[in-house]
């Protein structure tokens, strides 16, 4: 959806496909991380203009605070990142935001138009065009493709090579997430009363909460305060066959919050697959979780998505009017972001293992690192792996832009 809305600004037309239509109601989803990238890119989109939407509807974080649990269940601070540091080379914070409440921002910038509804099953990779057809048989011709279908990507194959391409990774453990709306509750609610206090004592901050094989968060999600969110990040454990069984393990306020919204709780198991050694084919490119799947640990899937996106868009607008501009335009795509695409893979797969640490030995070792490494190491190792300079692209943008009215 934002590689079609840069498109639109950039005057290339676009025809977005999507399994559900225009009109129906899409899955809110639970909680995303927005870096200071997307955050600078959407902004140059117009997402959110005219509205409220950057004031009240991000939680920008200031701190985060990694925490071990203790015996006797009580969180014991092992470390403080300050998150003004990992992000000191740009004017924005990284922030914590609703999936429903950012889709619906970036679909109301979006002109309806040239959305339409349907699932991809076929795509021809010719040499003086794509075709794609789809599951009721209707098709479309056009100069270029642009694969955003996620782990499980149809267009995938169409790119890679299949005996040099990497199966879906299964992580080991499984995820539980849920939004909390926090307006439907009592003045004198325990829930509403956690948050509260949990705010008044750490302000706009994040915690990152390990146990043995379990990580776990939760707090406010927007500036509102409107709303609350949660999630449980555990190892799958054979023993345990049942979402009940697993709830009941959890320590407090997870298994209040597993109660307070049973029917609205998000899971999935923790999947990555290794990036493509090319991500684009003849007339096909890849982007986002098609080229690119990484584990929810730095909170940097929609973001990479994001960024992916715009960084393509504004290459292709580059070199639209040359001959073949759209192939230089898919290599330099691919120069760009390969090397920020692979730092995140690996890292947030490494961080999803030292989560997973259950044994006495691996949580003592891991609680032992976090409190001797000293906070600045941690926070260069955040900035470098996590923030990628969009700078440039949007300023480029701009420029394109301006040629373009």
């Amino acid at each position: 959806i934002t590689l079609h809305l840069a498109l639109t600004r950039l005057e290339i037309p676009s025809i977005l496909f999507e399994k559900v239509g225009p009109d129906e109601e899409r899955d809110p989803g639970a909680d995303l991380a927005l870096w200071p990238g997307p955050q600078s890119i959407l902004q140059a989109l117009e997402v959110g203009r005219g509205n409220d939407f950057w004031k009240n509807d991000l939680y920008p974080i200031n701190k985060v605070f990694m925490n071990a649990t203790n015996a006797q269940g009580h969180l014991e601070k092992l470390k403080e990142i300050d998150m003004a540091q990992v992000c000191q080379l740009t004017d924005k914070k990284f922030s914590l935001v609703s999936r429903g409440k950012l889709m619906k921002a970036i679909y109301a910038a979006v002109p309806k138009e040239n959305l339409r509804q349907g699932n991809v099953v076929e795509l021809e990779d010719e040499v003086c065009s794509v075709k794609i057809r789809l599951s009721d048989g209707e098709a479309f011709e056009g100069a270029l493709a642009v694969g955003a279908d996620g782990i499980r990507s149809v267009c995938r194959k169409y790119v890679s090579i299949k005996k040099c391409d990497n199966e879906i990774r299964n992580g080991g453990e499984v995820c539980y997430r849920g939004i909390i709306d926090l307006k439907r509750e009592s003045p004198d609610s325990k829930l509403l009363h956690l948050f509260q206090e949990k705010e008044k004592n750490e302000p706009n901050s994040m915690s990152i909460n390990y146990g043995k094989g379990i990580r776990f968060s939760w707090g406010y999600i927007d500036s509102a305060k409107s709303q609350g969110y949660w999630f449980v990040k555990q190892l799958v454990e054979k023993e345990k066959k049942t979402d009940r069984e697993y709830f009941d393990s959890w320590p407090e306020p997870l298994l209040s919050f597993a109660k307070h919204n049973y029917k609205g709780i998000y899971k999935h198991s923790i999947q990555d697959r290794k990036p493509l050694e090319k991500w684009s084919g003849r007339r096909i490119v890849l982007i986002g979780d098609a080229c690119h799947a990484v584990t929810p640990n730095n909170g940097q899937g929609a973001c990479m998505a994001i960024e992916d996106a715009f960084v393509l868009a504004v290459l292709l607008r580059r070199y639209w009017n040359e001959r073949d501009g759209y192939v230089e335009a898919m290599y330099e795509f691919e120069s760009a972001r390969k090397s920020h695409a692979a730092n995140i893979y690996k890292e947030s797969y490494k961080q999803m293992k030292i989560g997973q640490l259950n044994s006495g030995f691996g949580v003592r070792l891991r609680e032992c690192v976090l409190k001797m490494v000293p906070a600045s190491v941690l926070q260069r190792k955040l900035r470098s792996c996590n923030v990628f300079d969009v700078e440039q692209w949007v300023g480029e943008y701009e420029n394109l832009r301006s040629k373009c009215r």
